[in-house]
């Protein structure tokens, strides 16, 4: 609502920025074209900027100066703004009866319309254009399916050369649990205190839990 009626505003305003050297000449049948700006998809993150372009014409297709025109974008939501942060803006029609707003897409996905309200000499056209703003998936995938877990994935090693490391580190910890145990029993037999051998045998076969059978 507060969009609405600072666009009434700026209408009442603007309407007396016109060069009053130049008296405005009547006209009828005021028609605007879409020069740009219509069914834009922004992708995001960091979109370009959007130039929206109007002209402004009588019905002989004579191009209209000093009409008004306000660009009118969503307060909330997927949207863009303007250079100054702002959802609406107003300017003046030049000599060719163009008009032309840069837009910056917010971050929010969806889809949204951009209103021009054209004003001349108490003729009032309104233009309705489609914009886009969507996720590029090349840029930033989503965090699920084919997106950053995937591709987590595929940056893990084939399933062969894990199993390869964990031999390898397997082996190292028996050599070292053996060499260790080694090492205790050869000093312990060197102490005096302990009996002949010091040797170690491993025997293969199952572990026994408990106390005496």
């Amino acid at each position: 609502m507060l969009s609405r009626a600072i666009s009434l505003l700026l209408l009442t305003a603007l309407a007396g920025f016109a060069d009053p050297a130049a008296p405005a000449k009547p006209t009828k049948g005021l028609t605007v074209t879409v020069l740009q700006g219509d069914n834009v998809v922004n992708s995001l993150p960091n979109a370009p900027p959007v130039f929206v372009t109007i002209r402004a014409a009588d019905a002989q297709g004579a191009p209209v100066k000093d009409a008004v025109v306000v660009c009118e974008l969503p307060e909330e939501g997927a949207s863009a703004a303007f250079l100054d942060h702002t959802h609406v803006n107003a300017m003046l029609t030049n000599k060719d009866g163009e008009a032309r707003f840069q837009l910056h897409a917010n971050e929010i996905p969806g889809n949204y319309q951009a209103k021009l309200h054209v004003n001349y000499l108490g003729q009032t056209n309104l233009v309705t254009l489609n914009h886009e703003n969507a996720i590029n998936p090349d840029v930033r995938p989503p965090i699920c399916g084919h997106g950053l877990i995937a591709k987590a994935r595929a940056l893990r090693p084939h399933h062969s050369f894990s199993k390869k490391i964990w031999l390898v580190l397997g082996g190292a910890a028996i050599v070292a649990v053996v060499a260790i145990v080694k090492a205790k029993s050869s000093h312990s037999s060197s102490g005096g205190g302990g009996t002949g051998g010091g040797g170690i045998t491993i025997t293969p076969g199952p572990g026994t839990v408990g106390g005496n059978g």
